[in-house]
């Protein structure tokens, strides 16, 4: 008897350190559960002002009105833009119904004793407007003072050949916004230059510009592919046909 007794004597301590520390557990896990319950609430209480300040802000964003309707810009609003920065120094006149190819309109000269440029909306693009000067250089310091007040963005094309005895044989591609500038050049003067500055854009081949012979690194066709890439077809002659009438704008006349 007194053997049987003593063996039952651990077995029960056991099972009642089991209880125990089972308990144990059970209580931490709750006593856990109830503090990170404390935990949340205080979370959420430091939350909400914070949340409060963010809906009103949300709201009064929500609330504004809408100004950017369209993210095309037509000519009608590019030539009120050209009108705001330049209209004490140019005369206007609107041409309608014109059906001849714009790229004709001017014989374009590099010193043009009257400093004429057409502002038009291709047939093809009639979302883009184009500026067509009378000049060689296409009046581009024009264009980017234009740009720089209005905030517009603008592609700058000018392709001389050895046909064109006034200048040096050259093919110039720019691109300017407000946050970007993208500039490529390539001229003989007498031998080849390639200029390359700012980072390459979405269309642009780079291999182009790792050829060994510089003329080849940018030339008519590469242009032309890269305005193809956006949109512009300048070979086809809807591309040179007014979508609307045409304004003309000259320097120093009435």
């Amino acid at each position: 008897m007194g053997g049987s007794s003593g063996g039952a004597r651990p077995k029960a301590l056991i099972s009642e350190k089991l209880v125990l520390f089972s308990n144990m557990v059970v209580f931490s896990s709750y006593g856990m559960h109830v503090i990170m319950s404390f935990l949340m609430l205080s979370v959420i209480f430091m939350m909400v002002p914070r949340t409060e300040i963010s809906a009103k802000r949300i709201n009064a964003v929500m609330d504004c009105p809408l100004e950017i309707v369209d993210g095309n810009i037509d000519i009608n609003t590019i030539k009120k833009y050209f009108i705001s920065v330049i209209g004490e120094q140019y005369s206007m006149r609107n041409i309608d119904n014109y059906t001849k190819s714009i790229r004709n309109y001017y014989n374009q000269q590099y010193n043009a004793p009257q400093v004429e440029f057409l502002l038009f909306a291709p047939k093809s693009n009639p979302y883009t407007t184009i500026m067509f000067a009378n000049i060689i250089d296409g009046n581009v310091n024009l264009v980017k003072y234009v740009s720089k007040q209005c905030d517009i963005e603008y592609y700058n094309i000018s392709i001389f050949d050895d046909s064109q005895s006034q200048v040096m044989s050259s093919c110039h591609f720019h691109y300017y916004s407000k946050n970007r500038e993208r500039h490529l050049l390539c001229y003989q003067d007498p031998k080849w230059v390639f200029f390359d500055e700012g980072e390459p854009l979405w269309f642009e081949n780079t291999s182009y510009y790792k050829q060994h012979i510089k003329k080849n690194r940018l030339n008519k066709n590469i242009i032309i592919e890269y305005l193809e890439s956006l949109g512009w077809d300048v070979n086809n002659e809807s591309f040179w046909l007014p979508a609307t009438e045409l304004y003309e704008f000259s320097r120093g006349k009435s």
